[in-house]
C-alpha cells in the first residue's frame, strides 16, 4: 500500500496493519509450526524487547523492520497461487510427463538448466512450477507391477528431479543481475559492476552445475528400471514447451509492465503478476465447461482450496517474516568497526578470514539464521578490517558461492522449504540429506580455491 499510494497511505498505518495482521496469524497457527519457526518468533521478541527497554529503536526503524517482515510474508503467499494452479495444470502434467520420461542424464541436464534459466525471471515461482510438475509426473507415472519396486524407483526420480532444479535454481546467485545476492553485494562494493564480476560468475555458475551433474552421474550409474517410459512425438515436445515458455515468460513482461506503470522495483511487479496469473490460470482450466461454469467453478475453488491452502504455509511464511524483521532490527545496532577490530586482531590472512567467513555463514544458516542478515553484515564488516586488503572480485565469489551452497541445503532456505512443500517432504530431508554431501564438495573446493590465491 505505501508504494502504490504514499500520499494517502502513511508508513505508521502500514506498518500497524501489517504487525496486527502477522501477529494474528502467528497466534492462530502456533500450535501447528514447525520449531524453527517458533524459535524465530521467540527470538524476534526478545530482540523487540530488548532494544525497546535499552532505548535503541525508534519508530522509523520499527517501521522499515514490519513492511520487510510484511514483504517477505506475500512473497511466499504470492508464489504459492502459481504452484495451486500449476498442481492441476493438464499442460504442467503433460510437461512433466515428457521429462520424466527422457533418459536420466538428459533429463537432469534439462531440469538443471530450467530451473537456472527460469529462475532468472520468475525467482522461487520457477522451483514451485518445476516441482510441482515432476511430482505429480512421478506421482502418476505407470508402474512395472510390483509396488515396493515402483515405490523405491519413484522415489529415486523424486530425488534426482528434485536435486535438478535445486541445484540449477540455487545457482543463479552466481551470475543473475536479477539475484538479491548479486544487489546485496554490489550495493556495498563500489569498485565493481556487474559486468566485472560476471566472467568469474559463469565459471563458477559453470563449476557449480557440473559438479552436479557428475555426483547425480556416479550415484545412479545403473538406470532405475520397472516403471514403463512412453515415448512422445518431438513435434508435442516442441509444442507442449513452447506453451510452457509463453507461460513463464507472461510473469516478467507483467512485472516489468507494471513496475514501469507504476513506478516499482522489479520484484514488486513480479510479485504483484503472480496471483494474478496464478488465478487466471486456474479460470482457463475451467473454461472447457463454458463461462458460467467456469466462473462459478473457479471461484468455488479459490474460497474452498486455494485460499484454506495458505495456512499449509505457516511455518514458511513466519520464516521469512521473522528473517526480514530481524535482518532490519538488528543491523543498525551492530557495532561494525568494533567486530571488524576483534578479526583483525587474530593477524589472519585474506584467504582464512574469507574462507572462516564463508563456514560461518553455512553454520549460521544451518541453526536457522538467514543468509539475507549474514551476508549483509559480513560485507559491511570484511572491507573495514585494519591493515587487511581484500580484493572485492574474490569477496563476491566467495559470498556468491556460499549462498548458493547453503540455500540448496538449509531448512531455513526459501526454495528448500518450497521445493519439500510441492513435493512433500521434509526441508531436512530435500536440504542436508539430499544435498548435504554436494553442498560439502563446493563449499570445500571454495576453501581450497580461497587458501590458494589469497594466502
Amino acid at each position: 500500500c505505501q508504494q502504490f499510494v504514499p500520499h494517502i497511505v502513511g508508513g505508521d498505518v502500514t506498518a500497524g496493519m501489517a504487525a496486527l495482521a502477522l501477529s494474528l496469524f502467528f497466534l492462530l497457527q502456533w500450535s501447528q509450526m514447525a520449531f524453527i519457526a517458533r524459535f524465530l518468533i521467540g527470538l524476534s521478541l526478545l530482540v523487540l524487547i530488548g532494544l525497546y527497554s535499552m532505548g535503541d529503536l525508534t519508530r522509523e526503524q520499527l517501521n522499515a523492520a514490519v513492511h520487510r517482515g510484511a514483504f517477505l510474508a506475500f512473497f511466499v503467499t504470492a508464489v504459492n497461487m502459481l504452484r495451486d494452479a500449476a498442481e492441476t495444470s493438464p499442460l504442467i502434467r503433460r510437461c512433466g510427463e515428457m521429462i520424466v520420461n527422457q533418459p536420466p542424464g538428459r533429463r537432469y541436464l534439462v531440469l538443471t538448466l530450467g530451473g537456472n534459466l527460469f529462475g532468472v525471471f520468475l525467482s522461487i515461482g520457477c522451483v514451485n512450477l518445476l516441482t510441482t510438475m515432476v511430482y505429480r509426473s512421478v506421482d502418476e507415472a505407470k508402474g512395472s507391477g510390483d509396488p515396493e519396486q515402483d515405490a523405491r524407483i519413484r522415489l529415486v526420480r523424486l530425488r534426482r528431479m528434485t536435486n535438478a532444479i535445486m541445484r540449477g535454481f540455487c545457482a543463479i546467485p552466481l551470475w543473475a543481475p536479477t539475484s538479491v545476492t548479486i544487489a546485496i553485494l554490489l550495493a556495498r562494493l563500489d569498485d565493481v559492476s556487474w559486468l566485472d564480476i560476471l566472467p568469474t560468475g559463469l565459471v563458477a555458475a559453470f563449476f557449480y552445475l557440473a559438479v552436479g551433474w557428475a555426483m547425480d552421474r556416479l550415484s545412479y550409474k545403473p538406470a532405475p528400471v520397472g516403471l514403463a517410459v512412453e515415448s512422445f512425438d518431438s513435434r508435442e515436445i516442441l509444442v507442449r514447451f513452447l506453451q510452457l515458455l509463453a507461460l513463464v515468460a507472461l510473469i516478467p513482461l507483467l512485472g516489468f509492465f507494471v513496475a514501469d506503470l507504476f513506478d516499482l522495483r522489479l520484484i514488486m511487479g513480479l510479485l504483484v503478476c503472480m496471483p494474478i496469473v496464478g488465478i487466471g490460470w486456474i479460470f482457463l482450466q475451467y473454461r472447457p465447461h463454458g463461462n458460467a461454469n467456469m466462473v462459478r467453478m473457479s471461484l468455488n475453488r479459490l474460497i474452498d482450496k486455494t485460499i484454506p491452502s495458505l495456512a499449509n504455509l505457516r511455518s514458511e511464511v513466519t520464516i521469512f517474516a521473522c528473517s526480514g524483521f530481524l535482518a532490519l532490527l538488528l543491523l543498525p545496532n551492530i557495532d561494525v568497526d568494533g567486530l571488524g577490530r576483534f578479526i583483525a586482531s587474530y593477524d589472519l590472512s585474506a584467504g582464512t578470514v574469507m574462507v572462516i567467513t564463508s563456514w560461518l555463514v553455512t553454520a549460521l544458516a544451518l541453526v536457522g539464521l538467514n543468509p539475507i542478515f549474514t551476508v549483509t553484515l559480513a560485507v559491511e564488516v570484511l572491507p573495514i578490517i585494519p591493515g587487511l586488503t581484500l580484493d572485492s572480485g574474490l569477496l563476491v565469489l566467495m559470498f556468491t558461492l556460499t549462498w548458493a551452497a547453503v540455500v540448496c541445503i538449509a531448512p531455513i532456505s526459501t526454495s528448500v522449504r518450497l521445493a519439500a512443500v510441492c513435493i512433500h517432504r521434509p526441508p531436512n530431508e530435500v536440504g542436508l540429506v539430499w544435498n548435504g554431501h554436494f553442498a560439502l564438495v563446493i563449499l570445500v573446493s571454495l576453501s581450497a580455491f580461497l587458501f590458494w590465491i589469497a594466502p
